[in-house]
């Protein structure tokens, strides 16, 4: 037994089944062996060596430049000091409130137990495991291979980087900066000012909050709630089953594939790609350069802005408002209650339903049908090709060129211009044709 006020100096082997009591000092170059235990109010000081094996208990103090190796346990109350220098190497386990403060490497097969802190400026390295509870603050980094357990707090400043697995129920707090490789798993909560770079995986069940920024190269899959006030960048796949609430942000580049709900609220910018399955619900602005792919459902109340292009099969559903320059290619199915305004495009193979109204100055283009119920508006130019089927109105100012057919049923109103070539067939009613 080492008394209370002993200085063991530089050089000096400490061995198998010593108790080192407080208030002893362990100074530099001591090899402190296996089976010892360092009792509350010890100081271990820079350049000493703690083996295998070694307990150091509450309240002990470790400096600047201590390797502590594999199989120590490092007990409540602890604090293993600022300063590089202090390695915490493979095989340690860090039990509950036990403080590695600044400068400490804490290396791959490390155990950090629930209650421990890791504070700004230690580096815990692949292999280590934190556990439900403990806190790692602002300007740590959590490296490559690390496991990131339930109920762990990630405050401000903190660097999660590439090959980092963050646990369900683990709140990752404002400012931190999750790396590519990083995957975030179900039940995790990534709070607002979080930057989640590229290469990051987030997985079903984790939770988006306001203020989040999540950049280009970012995978999130089914079963995540992207809430009101995130960006998403250019370059993110957001996965099918994913949820996102009003107020988000979809930016350029971004591609939101089948299964995604896309609730009233968002804005989907210029250059994001909807892929089929996607449900784009009331209230949402889709915005110019978009793309709407195949197999996207467009829901009442969404604002379709100039430039989109709505391509083959998707729907569009009553109260839409599709604006100047939307482009809607063929196999769209424009339904009842959509408005198309002037300067879009309708393209050939659009089925435009009953209760559509198509404003001055659409395009409507070869292999468009225009079904029952649909107004067509002054400025409208409908092209060889599309057919126009009973119970259509065709208003004053709209042009119909050489190859379309005007079917049994349509009202076809004074001022219109229907060119050489158009077939206007038995039951259709004219007033004040004028023949080109």
């Amino acid at each position: 037994m080492i008394k209370t006020g002993v200085t063991i100096k530089s050089n000096a082997t400490v061995k198998f089944g010593v108790a080192a009591k407080s208030s002893v000092t362990i100074k530099s170059g001591v090899t402190v062996k296996s089976g010892v235990i360092i009792k509350s109010g010890v100081t271990v000081k820079c350049g000493v060596t703690v083996n295998c094996g070694v307990t150091i208990k509450s309240e002990v103090t470790v400096k600047c430049g201590v390797t502590v190796k594999c199989g120590v346990t490092v007990k409540s109350g602890e604090i293993i000091k600022s300063g590089s220098g202090v390695t915490v190497k493979s095989g340690v386990t860090v039990k509950s409130g036990a403080t590695v403060k600044s400068g400490a490497t804490i290396k791959s097969g490390v155990t950090i137990k629930s209650g421990s802190t890791v504070k700004s400026g230690a580096t815990v390295e692949s292999g280590v495991i934190i556990k439900s509870g403990a806190t790692i603050k602002s300007g740590a980094t959590v490296k490559s291979g690390a496991t990131v357990k339930s109920d762990i707090i990630i405050k401000s400043g903190v660097t999660i980087k590439s090959g980092v697995t963050v646990k369900c129920v683990v709140t990752v707090k404002c400012g931190v900066t999750v790396k590519s490789g990083v995957t975030v798993k179900s039940g995790a909560t990534v709070k607002s000012g979080v930057t989640v770079k590229s290469g990051v995986i987030i997985k079903s069940g984790v939770t988006v909050k306001s203020g989040v920024i999540i950049k280009s190269g970012v995978i999130i899959k089914s079963g995540v709630t992207v809430k009101s006030g995130v960006i998403i960048k250019s370059g993110v796949t957001v996965k099918s089953g994913v949820i996102i609430k009003s107020g988000l942000i979809i930016k350029s580049g971004v591609t939101v594939k089948s299964g995604v709900t896309v609730k009233s609220g968002v804005t989907v910018k210029s250059g994001v790609i909807i892929k089929s399955g996607v449900i784009i619900k009331s209230g949402a602005t889709v915005k110019c350069g978009a793309t709407v792919k195949c197999g996207a459902t467009v829901k009442s109340g969404v604002t379709v802005k100039s430039g989109v292009t709505v391509k083959s099969g998707v729907t569009v559903k009553s109260g839409v408002t599709i604006k100047s320059g939307v482009t809607i290619k063929s196999g769209v199915t424009v339904k009842s209650g959509v408005t198309v305004k002037s300067g879009a495009t309708v393209k050939s193979g659009v089925t435009v339903k009953s209760g559509v109204t198509v404003k001055s100055g659409v395009t409507v283009k070869s292999g468009v049908t225009v079904k029952s119920g649909v107004t067509v508006k002054s400025g409208v130019t409908i092209k060889s090709g599309v057919i126009i089927k009973s119970g259509a109105t065709v208003k004053s100012g709209v042009i119909i060129k050489s190859g379309a057919t005007v079917k049994s049923g349509v009202i076809i109103k004074s001022g219109v211009i229907i060119k050489s070539g158009v077939i206007i067939k038995s039951g259709a009613l004219s007033f004040r044709l004028r023949s080109g």
